[in-house]
């Protein structure tokens, strides 16, 4: 997977912080994600932007009908990328 700029900003953050915990109080350890774990984590991630999104988007007499709308947007993005393999 090609890292955009915003994952490598987040991960240098994450790395930053990780660095400055006092290493005689914590134990931390790097291992590789599972391809599996990788998609569970990254679902999470999105769901919680997708909820904040939806959330934000401007409230009015249309607001679900607004919602359903970028929904289904971004589940044809995400067809697309796939070429339709198994996502409706």
């Amino acid at each position: 997977m090609i890292e955009g700029v915003y994952e490598q900003l987040i991960n240098q953050l994450i790395s930053d912080e990780i660095e400055s915990l006092p290493h005689d109080q914590y134990y931390i350890e790097s291992v590789p994600l599972k391809r599996k774990d990788a998609a569970l984590f990254l679902a999470q991630y999105f769901s919680k932007i997708l909820q904040t999104t939806l959330g934000l988007l401007k409230e009015d007499k249309d607001s679900a009908a607004n919602q359903i709308e970028l929904a289904n947007k971004l589940i044809q993005l995400l067809s697309s990328e796939i070429k339709n393999q198994g996502i409706e």
